[in-house]
């Protein structure tokens, strides 16, 4: 049985906010624009930090986790601190 999508997304987002404290500051400007997004990608959730574009291909990404929607096993965290410094 699959794992709640909620239960997913605070593992996320702490995985997320542990691998960002790892960077550079985000500024308070630029932080309060962020948007959390999530898409199903076969037995994974892909969540996805960023600020978003006039239209949806302009989205800056600026952090994503993969979860495994079966297990909630973290796959991946990538974060691109250059998008904002």
């Amino acid at each position: 049985m699959p794992i709640r999508l909620d239960e997913l997304q605070e593992r996320a987002r702490v995985a997320v906010r542990e691998a960002l404290a790892r960077c550079p500051p985000i500024p308070a400007a630029f932080r309060q624009e962020l948007v959390i997004g999530v898409r199903i990608d076969g037995n994974e959730r892909v969540f996805e930090l960023y600020k978003a574009g006039e239209r949806p291909e302009d989205a800056l990404v600026i952090a994503r986790a993969v979860l495994n929607a079966s297990t909630g096993d973290l796959k991946q965290v990538e974060v691109f601190p250059e998008r904002w410094t």
